[in-house]
């Protein structure tokens, strides 16, 4: 469980700019097959309040591998809602007072 990498969405801070997707069809050799897509998630009553958020997923074409800490969709996050991480980071952000959700496990 050590070696394996996790990817991980802040729901609080993701925008749903696409640049994830945008950043991982360019690094990709094959970009016509989907490798990551942003799911909008709402509205829901967050703090009394109606909100979207939004939710990246990796689809079964992503290709993130063990070693892979900085993958382009991580990297291109301008508002640093994609974390890439070990298991063990991954288990405090998800028992954290956030709203962390896993999105990519290898």
């Amino acid at each position: 469980m050590s070696n394996k990498v996790a990817i991980l969405v802040d729901r609080d801070k993701c925008i749903g700019c696409q640049t994830c997707v945008v950043a991982c069809n360019l690094m990709s050799a094959a970009s016509d097959v989907e490798k990551i897509r942003v799911n909008t998630i709402g509205p829901e009553k967050i703090d009394g309040k109606l909100q979207m958020s939004f939710f990246p997923e990796m689809t079964e074409s992503c290709s993130l591998r063990d070693e892979q800490m900085h993958p382009p969709c991580v990297s291109a996050c301008n508002v640093g809602a994609l974390v890439c991480c070990n298991m063990g980071k991954a288990l405090s952000l998800l028992h954290s007072d956030g709203r962390y959700q896993v999105t990519k496990v290898t």
